[in-house]
């Protein structure tokens, strides 16, 4: 019986990496609140608002495998110390925004940051935790995540109550600050592999030729494409769906809740148990549950039943520990499969695509629903995605037992890490 990899926390690159996620994340679930309320209640703007300040964010998400050339080229610590110092004085400049089209600019410029910084993060922590403890590392990771997703708007609507927007949108550059220096102490084992040569497009190509040719990445850019854009379909169209179950609209938020309390408690039991099962096999249970879960859903409301409510907070718990299996599995399988040095342009690649399809999931669904019932979207939704679970797990037997083992040396151990000052550098 193969023995459990200790807690990635008694290795200190990772303590660093996780503190300063915690640190900016809370930060974030601030300033989400704040923004909102900033366009909608203080400056009146409505929908049109809204809209600006979301596509804002996502845009920069499209160009993120141009930004991977990047990643790859530049040592870790000072990328992610200089992502979170550039986004304190972006976001501190939020605060004296006159309007929503320049908050918005504002907001693209940052999300420039979070694209570098996400697979720079990825890097450091493939180069800081041991293969065999990549699930637990990454679900710990998403147990925080999950946390502070239920707790922070709830943190910020409260103190929105004795403080102004611009004051929690103040706070969130202190996190960010404090998240750089957090991870200005970062050391981690020095690169094995040299930086990548040759020209930008050259490098370019290199990484998606690499996406192209591996089994298991092929699987998971179709997998997590899938999985996003039908999970972005049913969840945008919720608040339509309660009516047709016979709830009122304020089970939104209860739902909204009750997903990342189940995220929270399923993230938590990868954390504990989930070194031993294979990846893929922890994404299908999540997209087999889930997809079970909502096609259920709407198949009660195509029949016009009403659901207790306390059947539908069950059903929210058990979509979000099964979702945790998903979050957690895929950041394990591109880990697992690429060397340090495409790390950059192989994680980008394959974020694009989910990218691009959560922007055009809402339109679609509202599409759907100009012809049909909304049970029928959630029905044939969830039937889709119970049966891509299929799918991920037919692609599994198709893949050898263990990824490639990209080219790392000895992981750290506990409290120990060697620095390298040319080669070491939130989610």
């Amino acid at each position: 019986m193969t023995a459990r990899p200790p807690s990635p926390l008694r290795l200190r690159p990772y303590r660093v990496l996780f503190f300063s996620s915690l640190t900016s994340t809370l930060g974030d679930w601030l300033d989400f609140v704040a923004v909102a309320v900033l366009v909608v209640a203080v400056w009146q703007q409505g929908p049109s608002g809204l809209a600006a300040v979301a596509v804002a964010v996502a845009l920069p998400h499209v160009a993120a495998p141009f930004i991977g050339v990047l990643v790859d080229r530049w040592p870790v610590r000072p990328v992610l110390v200089g992502a979170d110092l550039g986004r304190a004085a972006l976001t501190l400049a939020m605060v004296f925004a006159p309007g929503p089209l320049p908050l918005a600019a504002l907001l693209a410029l940052r999300s420039v940051g979070a694209v570098a910084f996400a697979p720079t993060a990825q890097r450091a922590l493939q180069r800081c935790v041991p293969t065999a403890g990549l699930i637990p590392a990454n679900a710990l990771l998403q147990t925080m995540t999950q946390a502070l997703k239920v707790a922070g708007p709830a943190i910020g609507g409260g103190l929105l109550a004795v403080a102004s927007p611009p004051t929690l949108i103040a706070a969130n550059a202190v996190s960010f600050l404090a998240s750089a220096a957090i991870l200005a102490g970062l050391r981690l084992p020095p690169r094995t592999a040299p930086p990548p040569t040759g020209g930008y497009l050259a490098q370019l190509r290199e990484g998606l030729s690499f996406v192209v040719r591996d089994a298991a990445l092929r699987l998971t850019v179709v997998a997590l494409g899938a999985t996003v854009f039908l999970a972005v379909l049913f969840d945008s169209m919720l608040p339509l769906a309660l009516p047709a179950l016979g709830l009122a609209p304020a089970y939104f938020g209860y739902v909204v809740a009750t997903v990342g309390l189940g995220g929270v408690a399923g993230a938590a039991v990868l954390a504990r148990w989930g070194a031993a099962v294979r990846p893929f096999t922890v994404i299908a249970a999540g997209q087999l549950v889930t997809g079970a879960t909502v096609a259920l859903a709407g198949s009660a409301a195509l029949a016009g039943r009403s659901v207790p409510g306390a059947a539908l907070l069950a059903a929210g718990l058990v979509i979000g520990a099964a979702g945790a299996g998903v979050l957690v599995g895929f950041p394990t399988v591109v880990q697992r499969s690429t060397p340090e040095r495409l790390l950059g342009r192989v994680w980008t690649a394959i974020a694009f695509v989910p990218a691009v399809l959560q922007i055009a999931a809402p339109a679609a669904g509202a599409a759907v629903l100009a012809h049909t019932r909304v049970g029928w979207l959630f029905a044939v939704a969830g039937a889709g995605l119970a049966g891509l679970g299929l799918v991920t797990l037919a692609g599994q037997r198709r893949l050898s037992p263990d990824p490639a083992t990209p080219d790392l040396t000895e992981p750290a151990t506990p409290d120990r890490a060697t620095a390298s000052s040319d080669t070491i550098g939130r989610r």
